[in-house]
């Protein structure tokens, strides 16, 4: 059977769930073993032959175990990224084979180490528009963005996330889904954030995060932008259907204004790609949620176009979220609607810095029954009026 992972707030409660849950496996002569918790009481509970950790590996920093094949260091409760598929591609000759190989076995389903392990299909999309064959050895000059990974070798580190969202209790939670999009990918990004009206505290915590090499059909960038939307509603979709949270307030975050007209401007006339993208995002989120965040404060962003690895840490904003979240709502980013009439938006972000002015593009036409030197249609070419209607409606 696959693994089994639970957390609780108490002792008590995990003893019971693991009592409950090996009297009713074996009843079907399931007998379930191979328990770990970072609780040395709750150890204690369970039976020697059952464990797979000892009570001394418990604050051991080297001791890492798997669940639902992702690693889990035992003594301080964190969900880390390894980079083993990495170095074994940087001791390999540098060709499309490998680094497919390479790629295609990192498994990171909750997108820890997204921005990082982007950079791999965004590599291997260049080769293929470049016509490059299975095995034929890359060099710097035809491929300079894999070498400027292979450079960074030496700054790789294991970056780890608590397994656990909130750090005290709570009594209210919000979630922030930033989306962003660039030409090589797309991206979105979900995080927590969780106050304590009594003691004031408020604080973030990394949810999930996905990315994704942008279609090999060139899009405009807010096209891609609107696209990279509706890949946030979904992320915000999935949290809220699979998360046992109570979730009081949801936002969602883009960093183009155009895609953020047309999310809300849906009663107005659209292309049929927008219109489809809109319809898809309204269906899970409301125009109302869907907030402007300037590009520079995006840490969607980072999923977009990768980062270095020596930038990539346990407080990269990727895992934070900007600060800004952590703020009253006052101190949000603003999007200010300046002039009605042509739908310009300006972006007042305490920062006084100016992002894209979204316009809506207008025509004017003049019927005038002043007599031209020249008409438009030759009239007495036709023999017939009816002739003339034929030809000309």
């Amino acid at each position: 059977m696959d693994d089994f992972f639970e957390a609780t707030d108490d002792i008590d409660t995990a003893v019971k769930i693991i009592e409950d849950l090996r009297y009713v496996l074996q009843q079907g002569s399931f007998n379930l073993t191979e328990w770990i918790t970072t609780d040395h009481r709750i150890l204690q509970a369970i039976a020697e032959e059952h464990r797979s950790i000892t009570i001394d590996e418990i604050n051991d920093p080297k001791i890492f175990k798997r669940i639902l094949g992702i690693r889990w260091r035992v003594s301080n409760d964190t969900l880390s990224f390894t980079t083993d598929k990495l170095h074994e591609l940087f001791q390999k000759k540098p060709t499309q084979r490998n680094l497919l190989r390479a790629a295609s076995s990192i498994f990171d389903p909750i997108g820890i180490a997204a921005p990082i392990t982007i950079r791999l299909p965004i590599i291997q999309q260049a080769i293929w528009r470049k016509g490059m064959k299975w095995d034929d050895q890359m060099t710097r000059e035809m491929i300079p963005e894999l070498f400027e990974l292979l450079d960074e070798r030496n700054d790789l580190q294991t970056v780890g996330i608590p397994q656990h969202y909130f750090g005290y209790s709570y009594d209210n939670i919000a979630l922030h889904v930033f989306s962003a999009a660039s030409y090589s990918a797309l991206a979105a990004v979900a995080h927590f954030v969780y106050s304590n009206s009594a003691t004031r505290q408020i604080c973030s915590a990394f949810v999930l995060g996905k990315a994704r090499v942008a279609p090999l059909k060139q899009h405009t960038i807010t096209k891609l932008e609107l696209q990279a939307a509706v890949f946030g509603a979904r992320l915000a979709n999935f949290i809220r259907r699979e998360q046992r949270t109570d979730i009081n307030s949801t936002h969602m975050w883009t960093d183009s204004t155009t895609a953020l007209q047309w999310i809300q401007g849906s009663d107005k006339r659209q292309q049929i790609f927008v219109a489809h993208r809109v319809t898809e995002i309204l269906e899970s989120t409301q125009a109302s949620q869907w907030n402007h965040c300037p590009g520079p404060l995006n840490p969607a962003d980072d999923g977009t176009r990768g980062i270095p690895l020596s930038e990539f840490s346990n407080k990269s904003r990727w895992f934070t979220g900007p600060k800004f979240i952590c703020e009253p709502e006052c101190n949000w980013p603003k999007l200010q609607l300046i002039d009605a009439n042509t739908d310009t938006l300006q972006l007042n972000d305490q920062t006084g810095q100016m992002d894209e002015i979204a316009t809506t593009p207008m025509l004017a036409f003049q019927a005038s029954t002043e007599k031209t030197e020249q008409s438009f249609i030759d009239y007495s070419i036709f023999s017939k009026w009816t002739r003339n209607l034929r030809t000309t409606a």
